[in-house]
């Protein structure tokens, strides 16, 4: 059955085959018309390249000798334009495009051709693959001083782009670095770089992307950056370990990644004036640094300014200015109550703190607060900050008397006193006179002696050929100041009241002395002064009044007016001297008068005139200061007499004497009597002139005499 079913199809095969033959044989033949075909759809499209095709569906009853595809940039390209030749026949075909050009429109079409011409397909469309590329910059890394790494972003849009930046000090740029990764391709996002060098520290800097493909160039936006270092910062900060002399400066600074030298200027005002190179100078990196400096040789207690100064390539900058106060101030004294006082002695008290600077300790005392004398403390000097006690132990006082007395304490930074506080020394011995010291030509020669204020005990103290006299016992009793030409001019001397120790007290060539007188305290002599002349009166050897300390420094001219001036005495408060002054300037052999002035020169007056004579203060004043004695005429017979200061309640107290002086007590006088056959004798008084009694009464001249 099966086989009997493949014969009938197969005779049915053969019929329909065989049919149109048939027909042919039976009917005319249509003629021939071009190719019928259509356009495949453009696929693998790429920036140069595609692939497309067609379907040749009939050959229009004449063989198709060719087909293809033809393209171009217009609607319904041709085979004018470019095409493909990819066969003959009919059926689907393939074709290649290539040489295209990225991203551009194209128009396409199948073609076919036989003999009747050429047919073509439906125009498509498509764009190649490929744009202009995008680009853009993203912020610089890896800054440094001179040194950065450029960024960016982009897309190639399917096209080798070459990839650059531009950079420079501003939006010109005028630089150009190629980036690492150029040139790139694709149609993905690329990051893309480049390390740049060279650069100038501290500074802005701006840069692009620049991307170069085929379809065109694009420039990506402007960024900018700045190169690491600035201009330093310094900030002062306050001064340690300040001492009298020294401190250490600080300051913290930031030197902004460039190497910073870092100095201290500093000075007592804000000009400074002194500069110090901080001890870590020179710094570097970019955080902040402390800094120091230790200065010395500052000066104690005073205020100094200071400022930090950092300096780098990109410029100087100063930190604010600050101030500190160098240890040391002025010392500060204070005078304590005196402590283990006699007749003769007492112990100065006092206390002081030094404020850390070394001071010399001196105590200033005296019968007046002229003070006049000084007693170094036994502490001195002293120094640290802290109160101490300082104490003088002094000597050779007068009993009986009052005493002022003051601290005085001396640093580098000045000069400060304490209170002025007195005290009064113990009455212990006598209070009256029991000495006499006097010259005498008793040995054949002028020289001093003294005795007892009886006249007994008669001892010689200097034996020379000089011509001794003058003598003036010091207050307490234990130095004899004297007047000698035992050098060629007639000088003060001193020596002990034993005699011993004879000392010219000072060197003065050309110049004699007269007259010398204590102070009441012993700390000064007072005595007239003048250049030595070939006479008594010509040429006038004008003489002033002077003083100078008892041990001989610091002569001071206290008259300076060409008047003969002499015969001083201080007054027992220290603030006046009396003294003879000639009448004229240039007169040294007429009449001279008693004045009174002040202690320092000033307010001179005349307070004893004498008319046509000499009026001198010989003796002068009473324990008390209440009288001055004096003579007038100053010619025999001498008129002995005592006056108050302001010169009234002239008394004549002798007509025939000279006065020496007062007794300790002010009751006595002391006085050279002249009405002796043998020249002048010593004598003695009560002070209102009764009860006058010699004491030594001899055929030698005793002259000059003084007690104690």
């Amino acid at each position: 059955m099966k086989n009997l079913l493949l014969r009938k199809t197969a005779l049915l095969f053969l019929v329909f085959a065989l049919f149109p033959l048939t027909l042919s044989d039976c009917t005319k033949a249509d003629p021939a018309i071009k190719p019928v075909l259509s356009t495949s759809s453009v696929i693998n499209i790429a920036a140069t390249t595609a692939t497309a095709g067609g379907f040749v569906t009939s050959d229009g009853g004449a063989e198709v000798t060719s087909y293809g595809v033809c393209w171009g940039t217009n609607a319904n390209p041709s085979i004018s334009d470019s095409k493909t030749s990819d066969g003959a026949g009919i059926g689907q075909f393939v074709s290649s495009l290539t040489g295209l050009t990225a991203g551009t429109a194209y128009h396409i079409r199948a073609y076919a051709i036989n003999s009747v011409g050429t047919s073509y397909g439906t125009d498509i469309t498509f764009t190649t693959l490929g744009q202009s590329p995008t680009g853009l910059a993203q912020p610089a890394s890896n800054i440094s001083l001179i040194s950065a790494t450029l960024n960016g972003i982009i897309n190639p849009n399917n096209l080798s782009t070459t990839v650059t930046f531009e950079y420079g000090l501003n939006t010109t740029y005028g630089q150009t670095i190629t980036a690492t990764q150029s040139p790139v391709t694709g149609n993905n996002l690329a990051i893309v770089s480049a390390d740049i060098s060279g650069l100038t520290q501290g500074t802005v800097y701006h840069f692009r992307v620049k991307t170069v493909n085929s379809i065109g160039t694009i420039n990506g936006s402007d960024l900018s950056f700045i190169t690491l270092g600035q201009a330093p910062a310094g900030v002062t900060q306050p001064a340690t370990n300040v001492l009298t002399t020294g401190a250490t400066l600080n300051g913290a600074i930031n030197p902004n990644s460039v190497s910073t030298t870092v100095t201290f200027e500093y000075g007592t005002t804000t000009s400074y004036g002194l500069t110090a190179t901080a001890a870590q100078s020179p710094i570097t990196g970019g955080s902040i640094v402390n800094v120091s400096k230790d200065i010395a040789s500052l000066n104690s207690g005073t205020t100094y300014h200071f400022r930090v100064k950092t300096v780098n390539s990109l410029g100087t900058i100063y930190g604010g200015d600050m101030l500190f106060v160098t240890l040391g101030q002025t010392p500060e004294s204070a005078t304590i109550p005196a402590t283990n006082i006699t007749a003769t002695a007492a112990t100065l008290n006092g206390i002081v703190n030094a404020n850390y600077l070394s001071t010399s300790i001196t105590f200033e005392y005296g019968l007046t607060t002229s003070y006049g004398q000084t007693a170094t403390a036994s502490q001195s000097p002293v120094t640290g900050n802290s109160i101490i006690n300082v104490s003088a132990s002094i000597s050779g006082l007068v009993g009986g008397t009052n005493y002022h007395y003051r601290l005085k304490g001396t640093n580098s930074m000045g000069t400060t006193y304490g209170n002025d506080i007195s005290f009064t020394t113990n009455s212990g011995g006598t209070t009256t006179s029991s000495l006499i010291a006097y010259s005498s030509n008793e040995s054949g020669n002028s020289d001093i002696w003294k005795m007892n204020i009886d006249g007994t005990n008669k001892i010689q103290l200097t034996t020379n050929s000089a011509a001794d006299n003058a003598p003036r016992w010091s207050p307490d009793g234990s130095r004899i100041v004297f007047i000698s030409n035992r050098n060629g001019y007639y000088q003060m001397w001193t020596m002990n009241s034993d005699g011993t120790n004879q000392t010219l007290l000072y060197t003065d060539p050309g110049y004699n002395h007269e007259g010398p007188s204590w102070s009441k305290d012993g700390s000064l002599i007072y005595y007239s002064r003048g250049l030595t002349g070939s006479g008594t009166c010509t040429p006038c050897p004008t003489y002033e009044i002077w003083r100078i300390n008892a041990d001989g420094t610091n002569p001071v001219r206290i008259t300076n007016d060409n008047f003969r001036d002499h015969s001083p005495y201080l007054s027992p408060d220290g603030q006046k001297i009396v003294f003879a002054k000639a009448k004229s300037a240039g007169d040294c052999c007429n009449a001279t008068d008693v004045c009174i002035m002040n202690s320092d020169g000033t307010n001179m007056q005349r307070i004893a005139v004498a008319s046509g004579t000499y009026s001198w203060p010989y003796g002068g004043w009473s324990p008390d200061g209440t009288k001055i004695l004096y003579i007038y005429p100053a010619g025999l017979p001498y008129g002995l007499y005592t006056m108050n200061p302001d010169g009234t309640g002239k008394t004549l107290l002798d007509s025939n004497g000279i006065a020496c002086g007062y007794s300790k007590d002010g009751s006595k006088i002391l006085y050279l009597n002249f009405s002796g056959s043998g020249g002048c004798d010593i004598w003695i008084m009560n002070s209102d002139g009764t009860n006058k009694k010699a004491i030594a009464t001899t055929s030698f001249t005793e002259d000059n005499a003084d007690l104690y």
